[in-house]
């Protein structure tokens, strides 16, 4: 083993040294579109929980995956919550804070999603995973989940997971 050490050969850290790195990325808290007729406290604030554990959800899911470096959302957090109570006048200018926060937190892609609540049963989740350097868009998905409950909310973040990970747009030639 030595004579392989003194020809050359690469030990474990040069052949990880070697190997491509990952594709960075950060999921961005999803905003929340309620068109429904139950606006009752007890409801909207179970809504709440579930759409701020929606990122870590992905984000777990996303890891199980290996795809990617996920970089939890909290690195940017001081600017989430200086967007919070200023929140972007438009869409377009939302979704270029989300990439300047991406920018900071030095991720290579953001995903930026929103969750709508079409009625009290069906519930549209979508998001666009966004390159930070380009701003562009590279990928647009949706899911349409029937239910409208902690439990659903957690298995459509690991359908969005798996959707990101499958994502045309990363597929390697």
């Amino acid at each position: 083993m030595s004579a392989l050490i003194l020809l050359g050969a690469p030990g474990p850290q040069a052949q990880a040294a070697n190997l491509p790195s990952k594709p960075s990325i950060t999921v961005m808290p999803f905003d929340l579109f309620d068109g429904s007729a139950d606006q009752r406290p007890a409801i909207i604030a179970a809504q709440q929980r579930a759409l701020l554990a929606l990122p870590g959800e992905v984000n777990r899911a996303l890891r199980a995956g290996r795809r990617w470096r996920v970089i939890d959302n909290s690195r940017v957090r001081p600017g989430l919550q200086a967007l919070a109570g200023d929140y972007a006048p438009t869409p377009r200018a939302a979704w270029l804070c989300m990439l300047k926060l991406g920018e900071q937190a030095g991720v290579d892609d953001v995903v930026v999603g929103q969750l709508r609540k079409v009625s009290d049963l069906i519930i549209a989740l979508q998001a666009d995973i966004d390159d930070v350097r380009t701003h562009q868009v590279v990928d647009h998905l949706l899911l349409e989940v029937k239910a409208d409950n902690a439990a659903m909310l957690r298995r459509a973040a690991h359908s969005m997971a798996r959707r990101i990970d499958q994502s045309k747009a990363f597929a390697t030639p």
